[in-house]
């Protein structure tokens, strides 16, 4: 059961971001229900633009940032 969560995080990342699992990696908050993720070669402009698209809704939250 340890680590089911992460793990699903994971892959969830990797598939959407197009990047193998393995390159992947859980950086901070291992434990806790913030985490910080590392995700080779994708830029935050890059996130943004993904996570976006994926959830066009997020979008009226950054607005009030």
């Amino acid at each position: 059961m340890d680590g089911e969560a992460n793990a699903a995080l994971i892959g969830f990342l990797a598939k959407l971001f197009g990047i193998p699992k393995r390159l992947v990696s859980l950086e901070h908050g291992d434990a806790g229900r913030q985490k910080r993720f590392f995700l080779p070669g994708i830029t935050q402009e890059t996130a943004e633009k993904v996570l976006l698209t994926a959830y066009p809704k997020a979008a009226k939250g950054k607005e009030n940032m």
